[in-house]
């Protein structure tokens, strides 16, 4: 799978994938390495953790990393 997901079918494992966020004709405004946490007090069924620095509500579509240069 290379193409954007729809959001509601992202795993919620703990998996890192890359979430964007407001499409903007059809392309992402914000992209960002994620993954669901589940541990995070006061964040009711969990939330989307990610790397950029600031949490964005309501990621639109996500996919799996790239594979890692050899």
């Amino acid at each position: 799978m290379t193409q954007w997901q729809p959001i509601e079918t992202a795993p919620r494992d703990g998996t890192h994938i890359l979430l964007a966020w407001s499409y903007n004709n059809g392309a992402p405004t914000r992209v960002s390495e994620c993954f669901w946490r589940n541990d995070m007090p006061f964040s009711g069924d969990g939330i989307w953790w990610c790397f950029h620095g600031r949490l964005f509500p309501d990621p639109t579509h996500w996919m799996p990393l790239p594979e890692a240069p050899q």
